[in-house]
């Protein structure tokens, strides 16, 4: 048992040793061609850029949009003859129903005085002879487990079949738009990051190629000596690691300041619908980890398909 310890030992320590050494010379052939490695993370930075905005947005659209939706109520509108007595009992009945959790009665003439404030039409308004606005019932929604807007256009529809209801229209029906939006960028995001991926394995792949043919003497007479595959691709395995971990954190840094520039913006026009919130920032970048693991594994991938060509090449031609 002590033997196996003792041979397992030396081994373990000269394949960490091997690693160490793969990981210089990967960084010294970096160093030594730094323009090409400058331009190939600048690519490769920006092609995750793009993809990363795209689902940065949709994740601060999606949580305006959760915020939106908790305040969606529905509003009745009573026949133009209703009484307040008829009203009331209107909204008793409401009140049964199984999503509505509050309901506010607003007579015509406190739904005529609201339009012409909003409206900047006091005096013209105030000369009417008769108020054509009929009463009006503001339903607040008890969503419990549904979605806000799925539980206020079911309610719309329990309260449109109820006798002495003109309409009912869902405030906020217009987020079903923006819903749609969101699940558009969200989709985009993804099948931008899909063609990104495969574009940035074409360019990883010719960088890591270019390290290999630089080196492709060695590597004949390597494989002359009887090295393994492996061996001779561990180095260039390490390239494409960094190039795709360094572009993945060039497009975090990139979209950080993006972002920091563009939070202004996004919360002046959330705060236009009531949903920006001072403690945190309404735009947040993907996660670091997420960008930089992304390209380390494009980088690994590309490395892989770049080297085992090539040395695949090289041994035909040395055979």
């Amino acid at each position: 048992m002590n033997r196996a310890n003792v041979s397992s030992g030396p081994r373990k320590v000269s394949r960490l040793a091997e690693h160490r050494r793969d990981v210089l010379r990967a960084g010294q052939a970096l160093v030594a061609t730094r323009a090409t490695t400058a331009i190939t993370v600048l690519i490769i930075g920006i092609a995750l850029l793009l993809p990363s905005l795209l689902l940065s947005l949709e994740n601060a659209l999606s949580a305006g949009l959760a915020r939106l939706e908790a305040d969606t109520s529905v509003n009745v509108f009573l026949e133009q003859k209703a009484s307040q007595p008829e009203a009331s009992k209107l909204s008793e009945r409401i009140l049964t129903l199984p999503l509505a959790a509050e309901v506010k009665t607003l007579p015509p003439d406190a739904a005529l005085a609201d339009l012409a404030l909003a409206i900047g039409l006091d005096d013209s308004l105030a000369g009417l002879e008769a108020n054509p606005l009929p009463y009006t019932l503001i339903v607040t929604i008890e969503a419990g487990e549904q979605a806000p807007s799925a539980a206020a256009r079911s309610l719309a529809q329990e309260i449109s079949a109820l006798a002495g209801v003109e309409s009912v229209s869902v405030e906020g029906d217009w987020l079903r738009r923006l819903e749609a939006l969101s699940g558009l960028l969200n989709r985009g995001g993804q099948l931008l990051m899909l063609l990104v991926s495969v574009g940035l394995l074409a360019v990883i792949s010719a960088s890591v190629q270019q390290a290999v043919l630089a080196r492709i003497d060695e590597i004949r007479v390597s494989q002359l000596i009887g090295a393994e595959p492996a061996y001779l691709a561990r180095p260039f395995l390490y390239i494409g690691l960094f190039l795709g971990a360094g572009g993945g954190m060039l497009a975090w840094l990139l979209a950080s300041l993006m972002v920091w520039l563009l939070n202004r913006e996004v919360a002046q026009l959330l705060a236009l619908y009531g949903t920006a919130s001072e403690a945190s920032a309404p735009l947040r970048v993907v996660g670091q980890q997420f960008l930089v693991g992304a390209g380390a594994l494009l980088g690994w991938i590309a490395a892989q398909l770049a080297t085992r060509q090539a040395i695949a090449e090289a041994r035909q031609i040395g055979a």
